[in-house]
């Protein structure tokens, strides 16, 4: 069985190279239908797909030319500022535009690891930056249900996974200056 999981894991973790992120917040775009732009011909990537923005659940709408909607199952924080988070990779948008590589998100990136990955169920998982850090720690499922929140103030933290049951997760860290989406294996 952990042989199934570690190859259906790395296979999730192939193809979330090959994610695409919409290329802007469509000028539309409102705080219950969010509305991207793509780039034509991408639609059939995005027809079907759920997704949390902002740890809220978005259901596939329409995608139709270059444009791509979504329904919020609650109105989101902002209508142009947030984090999408797709089955397979996140994409940060700010005032409407894609974050690319010259994100702030990269420093926390680089100054992040976390094992063991993936975890057996019960077990810790130890998360440490390259320095102390304040901020906030939150687990969602796949779903973009919360399931837990933690305040960082330290270097080195753990996190508990008894009260997870098998499956991926994703892992958001949030300080001051960075936000950061990770995705995490429990078996």
């Amino acid at each position: 069985m952990k042989k199934i999981t570690l190859f259906i894991s790395l296979l999730f973790a192939v193809i979330s190279y090959g994610q695409n992120c919409p290329t802007s917040v469509a000028s539309g775009s409102t705080v219950t239908i969010p509305h991207f732009k793509v780039s034509p011909g991408d639609c059939p990537t995005y027809v079907g797909i759920d997704v949390t923005i902002d740890g809220i659940l978005c259901t596939f709408l329409s995608c139709s030319g270059s444009n791509l909607k979504y329904t919020a199952t609650s109105p989101l924080p902002s209508a142009d500022t947030f984090t999408v988070v797709y089955p397979t990779g996140s994409c940060m948008y700010v005032n409407g535009s894609l974050e690319t590589l010259s994100s702030p998100e990269l420093s926390l990136q680089k100054s992040l690891s976390m094992f063991p990955n993936p975890v057996d169920s019960g077990q810790e998982i130890q998360i440490q930056f390259a320095k102390a850090i304040e901020g906030n720690l939150r687990v969602f499922n796949l779903n973009g249900q919360l399931i837990s929140e933690h305040v960082i103030t330290e270097q080195v933290m753990q996190l508990k996974t008894e009260a997870l049951s098998a499956g991926v997760y994703l892992l958001r860290i949030t300080s001051e200056q960075d936000i950061l989406t990770r995705k995490f294996i429990v078996e």
